[in-house]
């Protein structure tokens, strides 16, 4: 789990794996991996509000010295009648200058996003089977968004469109949606639910409508979903 309200809820031997945080007004316990992730997250949004601020500054300056630029250029060129193409001139090199600088910013979100995303997957791949877990992931990852402006995630239906889902309620519709049933672990009864619950209590056993044994199961994964056993 990334979070829980109270340690009580998890095995005692991964207590150590968590630390306390405060949310929402509200002191909850966190996996310290996941503290990482957003701790790093925070510090790149930082960086982009920096990134930002320096960018209105930029376009504040170049624009007084564009505009001194163009005074002089027409007082001295007016006569000439070059006007027009040294105008034209001068916005598209300033216009690219600013491209640049925006494009750089578009970089650091889209590291930012594919951090936070995979921060997610690789917590709901602990669901999957070994077998499972490559199409698994895959289709999960589509499912997930994340935005670095409001810092922020969402969650997708199968059939790519917005849900009002917050983590728990995703993983919970995950394990109860029959596309993923072959590629789950069995839920203990302690606290599964969904397709593959388990009615019994002790270790989670690998189950779903594939059968046979691990390289039975392997290509009937591939079988369905080609497009990953070719990559």
């Amino acid at each position: 789990m990334i979070e829980v309200k109270d340690l009580a809820d998890i095995p005692e031997k991964y207590h150590a794996d968590y630390v306390e945080v405060e949310k929402d007004g509200a002191k909850i316990y966190q996996h310290k991996d996941f503290v990482t992730v957003v701790g790093a997250m925070k510090r790149k949004g930082e960086e982009r509000d920096a990134l930002a601020n320096e960018l209105k500054g930029f376009k504040s300056q170049e624009a007084a010295k564009q505009a001194e630029a163009e005074k002089k250029a027409l007082e001295k060129l007016k006569a000439e009648g070059k006007i027009d193409e040294i105008l034209a001139d001068s916005e598209k090199r300033h216009g690219e200058t600013i491209k640049q600088f925006e494009e750089r910013i578009a970089k650091r979100d889209a590291v930012v996003i594919k951090k936070a995303r995979d921060a997610v997957v690789s917590e709901l791949s602990t669901l999957a089977t070994e077998v499972g877990a490559k199409a698994f992931k895959k289709l999960i990852s589509e499912r997930v968004d994340y935005d670095p402006e409001t810092d922020k995630y969402s969650f997708k239906d199968e059939d790519g469109g917005a849900t009002s889902l917050d983590l728990a309620g995703f993983k919970a519709d995950v394990l109860k949606s029959p596309t993923y049933a072959a590629m789950l672990k069995a839920q203990a009864s302690s606290g599964g639910f969904g397709t593959n619950a388990s009615t019994g209590g002790g270790a989670a056993k690998t189950t779903g409508n594939l059968g046979g044994d691990r390289k039975q199961r392997a290509a009937e994964l591939a079988k369905r979903f080609p497009e990953l056993a070719s990559k």
